[in-house]
């Protein structure tokens, strides 16, 4: 019954097996037509290959002719490098984890491969300092490929990045989504200043924000970070539509700019300031100079994960056009354990630390009745 379906219809009916079964004695041995489809384009065009036996990934790698998006952790990175010489598998995603200096050649060599071949359109290397003195012809390689169009780097390294490594290399801009967490800063001015006419989404976490390399994006539409630069610089972003501020506890977050910026800026339809609960984030003043700003008519989402007091209530009336808007107090409304666990830390006294708990969620509740009247 299953041979008599069109090969359009088998095709759709093979992509919704797991890979290792393509491989399989028993399936490649019912016929020479179903053996063929096996291995059609359509067939691998959504597949997620992550890690996993070695063996299924060299034969992949050997004869599949395309992948949605290949995961290697740092165990598999020696077998994959070895099984790409030949290959000729079209991988749009590439995500890999590098830990040794060895792994990073072989990070190195994979991604000159797949750079070499149509399609190759998401890199996300995790870097470890274990690798630090091997990361520059990485991400060399990295910022040499053609029509790439996300990035996401993360790691802790310390490596050094000489200006003569990227002075010989002309790439053309195609970024459209950078995400870059504690990464070596060099790397990433670099890229903000090689793709800064076609980014479209940003998001860092990284200690010093550059915002005068950020204000010159003529395309940047969203934006996630946090606020420890000035950001009244990039009011002049016209293009903005999404501003996502995210404080940590280990930093005492003032938001630099931040009011200059609501205030004179451009329309917002979507704005989030979030926080550990327990990391003091003046969201009530950021509030209010947003609700006088340009954004006030346009505004549609707005989280408020950690405010300060009771009187933005008054300012939410003014977002008339506003579709969702969230509170704590909605967050623990959802889940309470998970806010209790996120409370602010502090010592009650003795045989009162149930009650204090108890009235702060009141206290919360309370005020998310205030907003929803």
């Amino acid at each position: 019954m299953l041979l008599a379906l069109p090969d359009n219809a088998l095709v759709r009916v093979l992509a919704l097996l797991l890979p290792r079964e393509f491989f399989s004695l028993r399936l490649r041995l019912v016929c020479r037509r179903l053996r063929d489809l096996c291995l059609h384009p359509n067939v691998w065009r959504s597949i997620r290959l992550r890690g996993g036996h070695k063996g299924l990934l060299k034969a992949t790698l050997r004869l599949a002719p395309c992948l949605h998006k290949i995961y290697l952790p740092s165990s598999n990175l020696q077998a994959a490098a070895c099984a790409i010489s030949n290959t000729k598998c079209v991988v749009t995603k590439l995500a890999l984890a590098v830990q040794t200096e060895f792994e990073a050649a072989w990070a190195t060599a994979m991604v000159l491969k797949f750079s070499t071949l149509a399609g190759f359109r998401k890199i996300s290397p995790d870097l470890f300092r274990g690798a630090t003195d091997a990361l520059p012809p990485l991400l060399r390689m990295v910022n040499s490929v053609q029509d790439l169009r996300v990035l996401r780097v993360w790691g802790y390294s310390d490596a050094e990045l000489p200006p003569s490594l990227w002075s010989d290399l002309e790439p053309r801009p195609s970024l459209t989504k950078l995400k870059y967490e504690y990464a070596p800063s060099p790397f990433l001015c670099l890229l903000l200043e090689t793709h800064a006419a076609t980014l479209e989404e940003v998001v860092l976490f990284v200690d010093e924000l550059p915002t005068s390399r950020l204000g010159m994006m003529p395309r940047l539409r969203s934006l996630t970070c946090r606020p420890s630069g000035d950001l009244s610089q990039l009011k002049k972003l016209s293009s903005l539509e999404t501003l996502e501020l995210y404080g940590f506890p280990e930093k005492n977050m003032c938001f630099p700019g931040a009011e200059e910026f609501l205030l004179q800026g451009p329309s917002l339809r979507s704005v989030s300031f979030d926080s550990e609960s327990y990391c003091r984030v003046p969201s009530s003043s950021l509030l209010r100079a947003l609700a006088k700003s340009p954004s006030t008519p346009v505004l549609e989402r707005l989280s408020l994960r950690c405010v300060e007091d009771l009187p933005v209530a008054a300012a939410l009336q003014r977002f008339s056009s506003a579709k969702t808007v969230t509170t704590m107090a909605q967050v623990i409304q959802r889940n309470k354990h998970h806010f209790v666990t996120r409370l602010p830390r502090f010592e009650p006294p003795a045989g009162h630390g149930v009650r204090t708990h108890r009235h702060y969620i009141g206290r919360c509740v309370s005020m998310k009745r205030l907003l929803l009247k």
